[in-house]
């Protein structure tokens, strides 16, 4: 038996997906210019499914456990929340984009949702991805 093949993307379509990607990518430049695929990676995790676990998270990421962790957690967070996380290792810190919060069901456990600002992040994103055949001339997507 077989399997019906895959439709293929246009060449095209191809080019307007990769467009897309470079903006996603370019949002997060414009947040900071040099910010960890792992962190982008957790930003994007914790939009997709928010209020889960951090360790949840991490695992997802395949973020390794303890100080590498809590570094990436902090960096995403707002910079009054990220005393004593090591965030002096890393090239930028506090950002904001989440927050954290206790398990109401397990106080050993901490939680995480995106905050405002991580909100609209995520909104400029997903009209990048929902954008139709007019995605911006400074990419010059062919017709």
């Amino acid at each position: 038996m077989q399997l019906p093949s895959k439709p293929r993307l246009t060449d095209r379509d191809r080019y307007t997906a990769i467009v897309r990607a470079i903006m996603v990518v370019d949002e997060f430049n414009k947040i900071a210019p040099d910010m960890p695929v792992r962190q982008i990676r957790l930003f994007l995790q914790i939009a997709r499914e928010p209020d889960q676990p951090l360790a949840k998270y991490a695992r997802l990421i395949d973020l390794p456990a303890g100080g590498t962790a809590a570094r990436h957690f902090a960096a995403l967070r707002p910079a009054e929340e990220t005393e004593g996380y090591g965030t002096r290792k890393m090239r930028h810190s506090g950002l904001g984009l989440i927050e954290t919060y206790p398990d109401p069901n397990d106080k050993r456990n901490q939680l995480a949702r995106l905050t405002r600002k991580g909100e609209e992040v995520l909104n400029s994103i997903v009209h990048f991805i929902e954008e139709d055949h007019s995605i911006g001339q400074q990419y010059r997507v062919r017709e």
